[in-house]
């Protein structure tokens, strides 16, 4: 098997976007980004979707974002990561693969969580990197403890 690149392949969709919103197109969709409609933008941001039949992506891309978010939970950001690999921690001492063997049944390394959170900042931050510009609020994008509905499944 060809090791795969570290590339942003994930599309940004919402089920409930589409079943409560059919009729939104392209256009529309481009227009909320142009105009900075918050309304809109909020319903697109709850899951990547990756091309149907590829199940290792699926699983890297899932495992990815329960990573960045479980970092935002643990207090984990692009600047602190490092410190944090002498954690006491349990929890974060799995997310970043000082402990277990998490890696291998995506293929990769037990170091991905690491990198893919020194590479872009954990949940918050990527949100904040991406939408802040558009001062657009994090809602229910917010970490479930702070009102939102992210959660994150444990690395186990």
């Amino acid at each position: 098997m060809r090791a795969r690149k570290p590339i942003i392949a994930g599309v940004l969709s919402s089920l409930a976007l589409y079943a409560g919103y059919p009729a939104l197109t392209l256009y529309q969709l481009q227009s909320a980004v142009r105009d900075g409609n918050a309304t809109t933008l909020s319903r697109l941001i709850d899951w990547p979707a990756v091309r149907q039949g590829d199940d290792q992506w699926y699983e890297i891309v899932k495992w990815t974002l329960n990573a960045l978010i479980e970092a935002e939970e643990q207090g984990i950001t692009q600047a602190n990561v490092e410190g944090k690999l002498a954690s006491d921690s349990p929890t974060v001492k799995r997310l970043l693969g000082v402990t277990g063997d998490y890696g291998k049944f995506m293929a990769l390394d037990n170091r991905w969580a690491f990198n893919a959170i020194k590479a872009v900042g954990n949940y918050g931050e990527v949100f904040d990197r991406n939408f802040g510009p558009l001062k657009m609020a994090r809602g229910k994008n917010a970490l479930w403890s702070k009102g939102g509905l992210m959660y994150s499944a444990p690395v186990r």
